[in-house]
């Protein structure tokens, strides 16, 4: 009697599928804290809500890939660790700057740059879609809010006077006969850009082969809600008119609003189907199997995806380490915080001028000291504010979404970029037009980060993550002067740069600040 042994030929998954599981699983347990802020504000913040359906959406498109990418062979990619790296890089950045969107982006890149070390290029390819959406889950694009602000009120107000409609505009306020309206931060159409975008994104890759159809539709995704929005503002001002301001001036105006732009979002989609190139019963494009079936599992295989995790795991956990480290290191630095500055003649300092006189105060949240001085010069009066930041931390930082320039009930107009003369040099400044009932202000302030004036967020972020991580001046101050103008802008801009050129050197305080002297 003979008998013939079976071989059985065990598949590379058995190892890969666990080994990538558990990886991404660890990474998220390292990186805990910038999940968190990623949740926190999927759920708290209405801009962002869509972001809950992205991970659902994630498996499934895994899930209708998987049949075929089963076939493929995973085979751990050490260049991938190369990406990790310069991903963990990038969030040791954002940490240190306390830039939570470089932080979700970084994470975000680290999870796909794992998935490509521990299984290679062939397989990450059959994944790249769902990998890519990811990105959605992002929350950004709130810096977008006050041009999105500005552009919508500006072609409301063409818009109006073409139809002949009697308005007045100032900024993103608007007035007509019978009613006043402001096209505020929810009305930037920023909402429905973001999730308008996550949509197309999914629908292209369901309807489209050609990477031209699918720029053409992403565009189409990009100007459509921007320009659906001004309409949809337009709407409810001539709604408003038409009805004696019955209708649209209340909570209703919101309810008209998101059924308009759920009827584009419909017409959006009916026009990407005109030229859809890919039926959706379609298979998705994963790329060809190797030739000569599915390659055993082997020992070394097995060993070499295990060490390709570890590495991994090792290169992105030496960036919360060294962040840790520096934060240490950070709450060592002390000051003496009396802060103080002086003007030249004939400007003169109004005397018992208390936190929040005249009913304006830049809104820095956890500053070290705040200083709030009003001087006068021939019945003119500017408002000096320096608000100091021994270090930063997060929600607690001297560039933040949170932190305006005014508090309420001053409101802003518009804004942009100015420049003054600044102890004999030009510095560039943000300019912020404010309306308060009938009065105008205007606001100029600046960044000193790293012992530098900047008038960029984004140097300024740049600058106090260079200074924490490889050295420098770790306190930080943001400086704002203003001033009321009674009609034009720039009688205001007039006031404020003989201030300026006038105003002691800041530089010197600010290091004495530093150095405790």
């Amino acid at each position: 009697m003979s008998g013939e042994t079976q071989t059985v030929v065990r598949s590379p998954w058995i190892v890969a599928g666990p080994t990538v599981l558990l990886a991404i699983v660890i990474l998220l347990a390292i990186f805990h804290t910038t999940v968190l802020s990623m949740v926190t504000i999927w759920w708290t913040n209405g801009t962002y809500g869509h972001c809950l359906l992205i991970l659902p959406i994630v498996a499934w498109l895994a899930h209708e890939r998987w049949p075929e990418a089963r076939r493929l062979i995973p085979r751990p990619d050490l260049r991938g660790l190369v990406l990790l790296a310069g991903a963990a890089l990038a969030w040791l950045a954002g940490n240190a700057a306390s830039v939570q969107v470089v932080e979700h982006f970084a994470l975000v890149g680290m999870i796909q740059a794992l998935v490509f070390t521990l299984l290679g290029w062939p397989v990450t390819r059959a994944f790249l879609f769902p990998l890519f959406y990811l990105v959605f889950a992002i929350p950004f694009g709130e810096f977008l809010v006050p041009a999105l602000q500005d552009f919508t009120a500006y072609f409301v107000v063409k818009a109006l006077v073409f139809f002949g409609v009697p308005v007045f505009s100032d900024g993103v306020f608007l007035s007509i006969p019978e009613a006043d309206f402001v096209i505020a931060e929810a009305c930037s159409g920023i909402r429905f850009l973001i999730a308008t975008l996550a949509i197309a994104a999914l629908f292209a890759n369901l309807s489209y082969k050609s990477w031209r159809r699918r720029a053409a539709f992403m565009a189409l995704a990009v100007v459509v809600p921007v320009v659906a929005n001004v309409f949809r503002a337009l709407g409810i001002v001539m709604i408003a008119r038409w009805s004696n301001a019955k209708y649209a001036v209340g909570a209703d105006h919101i309810v008209y609003g998101w059924i308009f732009l759920a009827i584009v979002t419909l017409i959006l989609l009916s026009l990407g189907m005109t030229f859809a190139d890919r039926k959706i019963t379609d298979a998705p494009d994963i790329g060809k199997a190797p030739p000569g079936g599915r390659a055993p599992l082997t020992k070394e295989l097995a060993r070499s995806m295990i060490m390709a995790g570890l590495l991994a795991l090792v290169t992105v956990g030496a960036a919360p380490a060294y962040g840790a480290f520096t934060a240490r290191a950070a709450q060592e630095t002390q000051g003496d915080l009396a802060l103080a500055a002086t003007a030249a003649p004939p400007w003169r300092v109004l005397p018992d001028q208390g936190k929040g006189k005249e009913n304006w105060q830049p809104v820095f949240h956890g500053a070290a000291a705040e200083k709030l001085v009003q001087y006068e010069n021939a019945g003119k009066r500017v408002d000096l504010y320096i608000g100091y930041f021994t270090r930063q931390t997060q929600g607690h930082e001297v560039v933040s979404m949170d932190n305006r320039a005014f508090n309420e009930p001053w409101r802003r107009a518009d804004g942009g970029g100015a420049q003054i003369i600044l102890n004999g040099h030009k510095q560039s400044v943000i300019s912020v037009r404010l309306v308060r009932g009938l009065r105008n202000r205007l606001v100029y302030y600046w960044y000193w980060v790293d012992g530098r004036f900047t008038a960029s967020p984004q140097i300024a972020k740049l600058l106090y993550a260079k200074a924490r991580l490889i050295g420098g001046v770790q306190p930080a101050a943001v400086i704002a002067i203003a001033s009321d103008f009674p009609d034009k802008r720039r009688e205001g801009a007039r006031i404020l740069e003989d201030f300026a050129a006038r105003l002691a050197p800041l530089q010197p305080l600010l290091h004495r600040v530093h150095g405790g002297g």
